[in-house]
């Protein structure tokens, strides 16, 4: 899979301001304004979205998602897309390796994610809320940590 980082950067065009007065926006990708960390969340949260939609060409990181795209994201997509990282398949056991991303890179994408999410700060409840601050998330990312002690 091409990574997004390699495309190059077109301009974004400008995203949601103070969205239903709650100050939250979508993030702009500038590389004159974001660091290392902020630049390679922007290729985690396509590759996310690029799972998710199933687009016929990968989304780049100049990619603006609305307020109501990012909230039909669930735990679920969340966890299958690191599953798919990871396993390289959505149903993994015990008897399965890690065959891509391991305990810290998903650490770091849950991290990516999150950092875009319109309701960051509480934890997924009822439907509602941060998908990567759910059972099904943390428990994946536990689960790898535990094959590779």
């Amino acid at each position: 899979a091409a990574s997004v980082a390699g495309r190059a950067a077109a301009s974004a065009p400008a995203p949601p301001r103070n969205y239903e007065g709650d100050g939250w926006e979508y993030p702009r990708y500038d590389l004159a304004t974001l660091n290392r960390n902020e630049k390679a969340y922007f290729d985690y949260m396509c590759d996310l979205m690029t799972f998710f939609h199933k687009p016929d060409e990968p989304y780049p990181p100049t990619k603006v998602f609305t307020r109501e795209e990012l909230l039909l994201l669930t735990p679920k997509v969340v966890r299958d897309w690191m599953a798919m990282k990871t396993f390289g398949k959505l149903d993994y056991g015990p008897g399965d390796k890690s065959l891509g991303a391991r305990y810290h890179t998903l650490g770091y994408m849950k991290k990516a994610v999150s950092w875009f999410m319109p309701n960051k700060r509480p934890g997924w409840c009822d439907g509602r809320g941060n998908p990567t601050k759910s059972d099904a998330v943390n428990k994946i990312i536990a689960d790898v940590k535990l094959k590779e002690s």
